[in-house]
């Protein structure tokens, strides 16, 4: 790391990444009032931990992609929290009980790697969202990002493919991975701050909305009796009758919420 870096913002910018990868909030189930057994492995955390760190000191350099992707979820973190608390919703990097995908007999599930939950004065931090960031772009083959129901967090669940984003920077147009690389690790260990970042941020809201609206009108004409999930598609509403109306007020919350973000 040069010399003229502040050890204070660095130091900083270390306790504010170790708090984010060690959350282990209580999520509770919003039908049962139940919290939803979770939690993190501490020699894991650290790992993670130290990897961003040594990404950050090191200014990007290096082949290995997991410090790059936790890095690209920290980032999708921050451009989240700040938007969403003024209306009563927390977002957390996922412990991990969650971030870990689950086949067993009831199910398969993907994991995540952040949660949008509301807060509930009453009982507690409810999960309405859960997000899996991911470095590439989206598959051709694909109009919307994969969107999914997760039956451990009772929530809609979705991909975030940040490779589809691009700025203009040196003349240039930068993909995700040539912009950490020459722009955004370099810049947050010597200024504190990231390049584009409004850029990205709006692109995760308008990325995270378009998704959110497709999962919602399937929905809609599903429980309208207009539309049948094909084969391909069993994975997005729950199993259980129940459980359909607690998704469909989340849907309906998060579609309201990142259309008023936009």
């Amino acid at each position: 790391m040069s010399e003229d870096i502040s050890r204070t913002r660095y130091a900083s910018l270390q306790v504010a990444m170790a708090t984010a990868f060690a959350a282990n909030p209580p999520y509770i189930r919003l039908l049962t009032a139940r919290q939803i057994p979770g939690n993190n492995e501490p020699g894991l955390q650290h790992h993670k931990q130290k990897a961003v760190r040594g990404l950050i000191i090191n200014q990007g350099s290096g082949s290995n992609e997991l410090p790059k992707a936790l890095f690209s979820e920290w980032a999708t973190f921050i451009a989240l929290q700040r938007l969403i608390s003024p209306f009563g919703y927390d977002v957390h990097l996922a412990p991990d009980t969650f971030e870990k995908g689950l086949t067993n007999e009831k199910f398969q599930r993907k994991g995540v790697d952040l949660i949008l939950a509301k807060i509930y004065p009453q009982i507690g931090l409810v999960p309405f969202l859960g997000i899996n960031v991911k470095l590439a772009s989206i598959k051709p083959n694909r109009i919307h990002e994969r969107h999914v129901y997760d039956p451990l967090l009772f929530c809609p669940s979705l991909n975030l493919s940040l490779g589809d984003w691009q700025v203009a920077a040196w003349e240039n147009d930068m993909h995700i991975r040539e912009w950490l690389h020459h722009l955004a690790l370099p810049k947050i260990g010597s200024t504190g701050k990231i390049p584009y970042f409004d850029s990205l941020r709006q692109y995760i809201i308008e990325r995270i909305f378009e998704t959110l609206e497709a999962y919602y009108y399937k929905l809609y004409f599903y429980t309208t009796g207009e539309w049948e999930p094909g084969d391909h598609e069993q994975s997005l509403f729950p199993d259980a009758p129940n459980e359909l109306p607690i998704l469909r007020l989340k849907l309906e919350e998060m579609y309201d919420l990142f259309q008023k973000l936009k």
